[in-house]
């Protein structure tokens, strides 16, 4: 009991000793070992699991985390999806697929005859997008979505509304628009109550103003064993935002006939056809009235009505064409098909870039495989590099630990790793300051920039801003000193036209250094790249060209060694024992002995 307790006292001591540090547990080295690197180990492990899951998730499959399918289920912004003008598809193997051309048409022609068009696969798939229509200034597309109740047999019915794309061609404009892009809330719908049986209720756009800030609807109710009841006209005016039903003029309809002619037509079976806005006065809805007596229609006169639905009254009881009706909206129509031989041309052009996207997928495939490999590899680097800190610390504290103890401990800890961390400051610092160097530093100071600044630590640890264009006129004045002196070293050499200068050295490898040179010696200059394996910069070309001068000489003189000696440097290069034995002495005299 009492060892136990002396147990818990000198942990907990220890806890107190270190603070917030971890203590080093009073362990066997080896298993303090092992354990930490079975940690690393599994880590690792997992962080290569994560690189293999990525790799199969770039194509959807049942191998992911609940996260990432999260991820992908994620809502999207449909309003910024990009849609391409649809094409029937055409495989590049086959010979002839007839490709439909379109243009545009009215979409009111002749007035009042747009009908929505139900086929079998409202009955399959239980909805069906029926004919749009585009507003005059093709700034909105308009169309019915029709629905479809089974256990009823009836239908209802939505009116949506996409907005086109304004940087595009007219034609460019509808053929893009897709359902994608519709406003989330319909404009107008019918009820959607099913307990009568096969009952249908639609929406038909009719026609736009001129203007195109109101648009005319019918709505459609009956029986698909009775016909039609009756047809509502409705207008909707995107400027307000709102709906305005035209029932009265039903209502004005009946009580024409009733006290003219004393026909009671709630009686009789009889429909209004909305045919537009008049030409005249676009603000006025004109419908025409049919009753079915017999085998022939009856008219009951052309009316019109605001679009407000208000002061409904009889037109003319003459249905032909003395009433202008206005043709605003406009619609796509198949236009006969593209001619085969184009269609051939098209053909073999999908066959050149079926190929190249072929070509162009793999070679994304193999780069995105190797980005990922490399971000695998160096997270690794970077877990190895963390481990082996860690047990450079461990070590560290272990070391500490057994010579010395308590608060001196502590402090002795923290002074060794302030060390290291100012050591590494400074490598990170030495570092930075070798890339500011080889990406903000120009030779000239012509395309420097006046507002690019760095922050930067100099040797006495004062932190200062400088900025491009200062420090690439100081770069600039002293590479020109060089290269003058340089130019009159070669004047005094020779007299003689210099075909061209070639120039070499870490000096070279400053960004814009030719800029400098083309000003200093009134021509291009042609610069030496060191292109050797393990020597892949101009600042080695001094040491790899001494180099490459004794190993000639060695070859030429049949002799062979890894190492020169000084005696066998005398006996290669000839030189006369005199004072001056530099390396520059030693060249001069190789070229000036006699």
């Amino acid at each position: 009991m009492l060892y136990a307790l002396l147990g818990i006292a000198a942990a907990f001591c220890a806890y107190i000793q270190w603070g917030d540090e971890i203590p080093v547990p009073y362990v066997e080295k080896n298993q303090t070992k092992q354990e930490a690197k079975y940690i690393h180990n599994v880590n690792k492990r997992a962080e290569k699991e994560k690189y293999e899951r990525t790799k199969m998730s770039r194509t959807p499959s049942g191998y992911m985390t609940v996260e990432e399918y999260e991820e992908l289920s994620a809502p999207k912004d449909r309003m910024t999806m990009e849609v391409e003008i649809p094409k029937i598809p055409t495989p590049a193997d086959m010979i002839y697929v007839p490709q439909p051309n379109y243009k545009i048409a009215r979409y009111n022609n002749p007035p009042g005859s747009p009908e929505i068009t139900i086929t079998n696969t409202l009955y399959k798939r239980w909805q069906q997008n029926a004919q749009g229509i585009v507003s005059p200034d093709f700034k909105r597309l308009v169309y019915p979505s029709v629905y479809y109740y089974p256990n009823s047999g009836s239908t209802a019915c939505d009116l949506f509304v996409i907005n086109l794309e304004e940087a595009k061609s007219n034609m460019d404009r509808i053929l893009t628009a897709n359902t994608v892009h519709r406003l989330s809330e319909p404009i107008l719908s019918t009820e959607k109550t099913n307990d009568n049986y096969f009952t249908f209720r639609t929406l038909t756009p009719v026609d736009f103003t001129p203007d195109g800030t109101k648009l005319l609807v019918k709505e459609k109710i009956g029986n698909t064993r009775d016909g039609i009841w009756k047809t509502t006209p409705i207008v909707y005016d995107f400027s307000v935002g709102n709906s305005y039903s035209l029932a009265d003029v039903r209502d004005a309809i009946v009580y024409y006939w009733k006290e003219t002619k004393g026909l009671n037509l709630n009686d009789k079976r009889w429909d209004i056809y909305p045919l537009g806005f008049s030409s005249s006065n676009p603000d006025w809805v004109v419908v025409n009235a049919v009753a079915y007596t017999g085998n022939t229609p009856v008219n009951l006169g052309v009316w019109i009505v605001t679009a407000h639905g208000e002061r409904p009254r009889l037109m003319t009881m003459d249905n032909s064409s003395t009433v202008q009706i206005g043709m605003n909206g406009y619609k796509l129509v198949k236009d006969g098909v593209v001619a085969p031989s184009i269609t051939e041309k098209e053909e073999q052009q999908l066959k050149r870039i079926e190929k190249a996207s072929e070509k162009q997928k793999k070679a994304e495939d193999k780069a995105e495989l190797k980005a990922l490999k490399n971000s695998y590899k160096a997270k690794i680097k970077e877990m190895n590099a963390e481990f082996k800190e860690s047990q450079k610390d461990y070590a560290l504290r272990e070391k500490i630990q057994s010579s010395t103890s308590g608060n001196e401990a502590i402090e002795k800890y923290k002074a060794i790793k302030a060390e290291q961390e100012s050591k590494k400051a400074a490598e990170l610092e030495k570092q930075k300051a070798k890339e500011l160097k080889e990406k903000f530093a120009l030779a000239s100071k012509r395309n420097a920039s006046t507002s690019w600044s760095e922050d930067v630590l100099t040797n006495s640890k004062e932190n200062i801003k400088i900025n491009q264009y200062e420090i690439s006129e100081i770069i600039c004045s002293r590479i020109k000193e060089l290269l003058d002196l340089t130019k009159k070293q070669i004047n005094l050499l020779t007299k003689l036209e210099i075909s061209y200068i070639i120039f070499t050295g870490g000096t070279t490898e400053v960004n814009d250094f030719n800029l400098v040179v083309d000003e200093v010696f009134g021509r291009e200059m042609e610069r030496y790249h060191v292109n050797e394996i393990g020597c892949r910069s101009n600042k080695y070309s001094s040491s790899l060209g001494l180099i490459k001068y004794y190993h000639d000489k060695l070859a030429f003189r049949n002799k062979l060694a890894y190492t020169v000696d000084e005696d066998l440097q005398e006996e290669l290069i000839n030189i006369k024992k005199s004072n001056n034995n530099t390396v520059l002495g030693k060249i001069y005299g190789y070229f000036f002995n006699d």
